[in-house]
């Protein structure tokens, strides 16, 4: 029975413990100005929507959207939390109270609604506490369309690539990549182990070559891409 009894004792300190581990949840995310921002001007944009209507963000941690001043003519656009989106839908329909909300992308539970368009966005956006969420935007200002695709608000939320300038390196200079692109392009190539020298950089005090290379006595074929 001791034994059970610690056991017990364990169990509760450790759901003690985890009421204040970090969440990664929907339900905590604060969205990042960026996101805000883009999906605001594409709402506005897309819903014609004047430029003095109040814009009503009610969803902040510890407040009650219930308890918002929700002024005439205003469109709630916010990020709410997901589970309990379907309440709020009741609630802002029952109130006629017009709003674009955030959604899980990955469930159509809102477009049970009537009167309420879901629409998809396409994309999984990262949060400011690094959730990782696939989100989707739920609205009631058009209401004769049950589900929309929005590829060009896809394309704004997408963050611009990275892309590494290649690394220039010497015709000469045999390297892992390039012996696979040129058997790829049908090229058949053979150097001898007394003509080579392996090298890890495109020259002294040159850039380091990834994975190493191997300087050969002829130019090996190179290609645009390189």
């Amino acid at each position: 029975m001791r034994g059970q009894e610690w056991k017990h004792k364990d169990e509760s300190y450790a759901q003690f413990v985890d009421k204040f581990k970090e969440r990664h949840t929907s339900d905590d995310c604060i969205t990042p100005d960026w996101i805000y921002q883009t999906i605001l001007d594409w709402c506005v944009e897309r819903y014609n929507i004047p430029q003095d209507t109040p814009i009503i963000r009610p969803f902040w941690p510890g407040k009650d959207y219930k308890d918002e001043d929700y002024p005439k003519g205003c469109i709630v656009i916010d990020n709410p939390p997901f589970s309990i989106l379907q309440s709020i839908i009741k609630y802002y329909m029952e109130n006629k109270i017009k709003f674009i909300l955030f959604a899980s992308g990955l469930h159509l539970y809102p477009a049970k609604n009537e009167g309420v368009t879901f629409v998809s966005i396409g994309m999984t956006l990262t949060y400011d506490n690094g959730a990782k969420v696939a989100t989707a935007l739920v609205t009631n200002l058009t209401p004769d369309i049950k589900l929309e695709t929005a590829p060009d608000l896809c394309k704004k939320l997408k963050p611009p690539s990275k892309k590494r300038k290649p690394i220039p390196i010497p015709p000469n200079i045999a390297t892992a990549t390039r012996l696979m692109r040129i058997t790829n392009k049908g090229v058949k190539y053979v150097t001898h182990s007394k003509d080579t020298t392996f090298t890890t950089h495109t020259a002294q005090n040159g850039p380091r070559i990834y994975g190493g290379g191997v300087i050969t006595p002829n130019p090996l074929p190179t290609y645009e891409k390189e």
